[in-house]
């Protein structure tokens, strides 16, 4: 059998090369950052680190399927902009906007008060990942607004 050497370990004829150079092919001061970042990776990988939240109790699922990726929509309702009351149900995960051209979107944030918050140019037919807790009359020229939960 014909043996080939490389900095990647050694390999033999019908046999698989290795992925990663064996460690004593490494340099001495790359061989602990290294093996510290890739123990890491792999036990992301291995234990499945994906964000998760547990839902509401009152959600209907039984307490094993009780798990729910973050960020995803669970509600939606068109919403009429009004200057004084805030939205039926906030805050929101998500604002679309429905129409076919750019517009304003005067809001107020979940967490900011009293004070309204113009976004110019707010691009149609996107998922826009804002918590708010109103949107104003004044200064809003989107026509099709979706609030979703």
């Amino acid at each position: 059998m014909i043996a080939a050497h490389s900095p990647f370990g050694t390999t033999r004829a019908g046999t698989r090369a290795r992925l990663l150079p064996s460690a004593s092919k490494w340099p001495a001061s790359l061989g602990a950052p290294i093996k510290a970042a890739a123990t890491a990776i792999l036990v992301a990988i291995f234990l499945g680190a994906v964000p998760t939240l547990a839902a509401p109790a009152d959600d209907g699922q039984t307490a094993a399927a009780r798990n729910w990726v973050l960020y995803q929509g669970r509600l939606a309702t068109l919403v009429t902009p009004d200057d004084s009351n805030d939205l039926a149900t906030a805050p929101t995960r998500f604002v679309y906007i429905g129409q076919a051209a750019a517009c304003n979107l005067a809001v107020r944030w979940a967490d900011g008060g009293t004070t309204a918050v113009t976004i110019t140019a707010l691009s149609p037919g996107v998922f826009h990942p804002i918590q708010i807790k109103r949107v104003m009359a004044t200064n809003t020229t989107c026509t099709v607004i979706m609030a979703v939960y």
